[in-house]
């Protein structure tokens, strides 16, 4: 549904669902571009999809606690996640880590350092030191052929430029004039 003269779905902004009295936004500046002031309550917070300057952010770490302490207290995870207001596919998540690793907190965003391949650098480095003119795909090749393990050229490539080890081609000489005759 949406809100009646503003024509933003109550859905894309939770903050409107939890205090729809518009007496609770008077104290938002009028200083945004037209927008009413529940829209600039959500814009401002990011959540209206599809505007400019829309983020995400990280919950906060007290939030996360609040909502393992329910579940610890028995409730579900998606009980805690309707009460404090997440979605119940984070606080799944959340409570899923915690009873698997005890973590409570955030992890790192991003990618953990290293590659898939680092178990297997002794192995692909001597194929290179053995055969000097291997190409990627064989290297591919003989990684699953002897190793088990499947890895896309570009993580290979990725591999063997941290290495230090590229593969330079040169360039392609002009003929002689004397090929031309």
């Amino acid at each position: 549904t949406e809100l009646p003269g503003h024509g933003y779905p109550r859905r894309h902004c939770p903050l409107l669902v939890m205090s729809p009295d518009p007496s609770a936004f008077s104290a938002i500046s009028d200083a945004s571009s037209g927008l009413s002031p529940r829209a600039r309550v959500c814009e401002a917070l990011g959540q209206i999809k599809g505007r400019r300057g829309a983020r995400s952010r990280a919950y906060s770490a007290d939030l996360r606690e609040r909502v393992l302490a329910a579940v610890a207290a028995g409730q579900s995870a998606r009980g805690a996640a309707a009460r404090f207001g997440i979605g119940p596919a984070t606080a799944s998540r959340w409570v899923r880590r915690w009873r698997e690793t005890g973590e409570r907190t955030a992890r790192k965003p991003g990618h953990p350092p290293g590659s898939q391949l680092d178990a297997h650098a002794p192995y692909l480095l001597g194929l290179v030191a053995a055969q000097v003119a291997l190409t990627l795909a064989e290297v591919q090749r003989r990684l699953v052929r002897e190793r088990g393990v499947r890895a896309a050229l570009g993580t290979l490539w990725g591999f063997y430029r941290k290495q230090g080890l590229t593969y330079k081609k040169r360039r392609a000489m002009r003929t002689s004039s004397a090929g031309l005759r």
